[in-house]
């Protein structure tokens, strides 16, 4: 019987699965199952994963795509291990990942849930690959208020005992983004979660990701906190102003988005329900003048032109992000 199940959801990602498969069949510690869930692929997926004969290699193909958490739910379903791990069909693992955490969680049954630090690495356009270290901030034990302001557990770092997961539910498929995060919030109510101070896994980002899929994410996003905040509400009561300010700068964020894709009306409408859940909200302020009155309004408050357009070009350059939903990318082919 294996003593952990891997869980690999994909969908069209036929040029990058492979490098994901020989990650996980080449961890130092062999005691697996590795479940592959084809969502309903048009691509020539399944001939890739065949080409790996390996016993410890399950895979479902999935007739109509029903979204990553779907399949992620098909895989927890048929799993034997007593935990699961999950890796995203474009990521992907150190070789040590699963050693580390098995063992860390084998010595320490009071956490329900082990995750770690990783790195990010994309390809520019001269073809050199560039990484570097995402810096999780790294809590341990109750983390629920820390992970409520800011989504920085990585899906392909989380390893979890499958009775917790049986205790709270799987993952929630209405949520077609963010639903990792909302199932870690739903975990955290009820479970210790377990920091491991290493870089155990490499996250791939895709260059070129449009505003509007951007802000289509942070919507999700708050649809799970939204889902939280009805079913906890003596939980986040005891958030206070921690859980306004997180709503407020969340808001902001879809504001900058609606900005930079040019919805003005979208962006004076999140602007000011960011002031509304969070008054304090300078940045929110600035941006919501500029959108209402142009440059002569922000230079009003008293910076000089050339203060202002660099202080809000800086910010639609670089708009603020949110930490979380990072299973997402690895899922959708192109």
């Amino acid at each position: 019987m294996p003593k952990v199940s891997v869980i690999t959801p994909t969908y069209n990602r036929a040029s990058l699965i492979g490098q994901t498969i020989e990650s996980v069949l080449h961890q130092t510690y062999q005691n697996f199952e590795f479940i592959i869930i084809d969502d309903g692929s048009t691509d020539n997926t399944e001939e890739v994963v065949n080409r790996y004969q390996d016993p410890r290699i399950v895979f479902v193909k999935q007739q109509s795509n029903g979204g990553a958490p779907a399949a992620r739910n098909a895989g927890i379903k048929i799993a034997c291990g007593q935990y699961i791990a999950f890796i995203d069909s474009d990521d992907l693992w150190l070789p040590t990942k699963l050693a580390v955490q098995v063992r860390y969680l084998d010595t320490h049954p009071e956490f329900g849930v082990a995750y770690s630090d990783f790195y990010r690495f994309e390809y520019g356009a001269d073809g050199k690959r560039k990484k570097w270290c995402f810096g999780v901030r790294g809590a341990t034990g109750n983390i629920f208020a820390q992970l409520y302001e800011d989504g920085f557990v990585g899906c392909l770092t989380v390893m979890v005992r499958r009775e917790c997961l049986q205790a709270v539910g799987l993952f929630d498929e209405e949520l077609w983004r963010a639903e990792d995060y909302e199932l870690w919030l739903r975990l955290a109510v009820r479970h210790q979660f377990a920091f491991i101070p290493q870089l155990l896994a490499e996250y791939r980002v895709h260059s070129g990701e449009a505003s509007v899929e951007k802000l289509d994410h942070r919507r999700w996003i708050l649809r799970a906190l939204e889902k939280t905040d009805a079913i906890n509400p003596q939980l986040i009561k005891s958030l206070g102003l921690k859980r306004r300010q997180r709503h407020g700068s969340l808001r902001y964020s879809l504001g900058v988005l609606s900005l930079c894709s040019g919805n003005l009306e979208q962006a004076r409408k999140c602007f000011r329900e960011s002031l509304r859940w969070w008054p304090f909200h300078l940045l929110a302020l600035i941006s919501l003048i500029f959108v209402l009155f142009g440059w002569p309004g922000v230079r009003s408050l008293g910076w000089t032109n050339q203060a202002a357009k660099y202080i809000f070009t800086g910010l639609v350059r670089k708009p603020h992000t949110l930490r979380m939903g990072l299973s997402d990318g690895g899922y959708w082919g192109k």
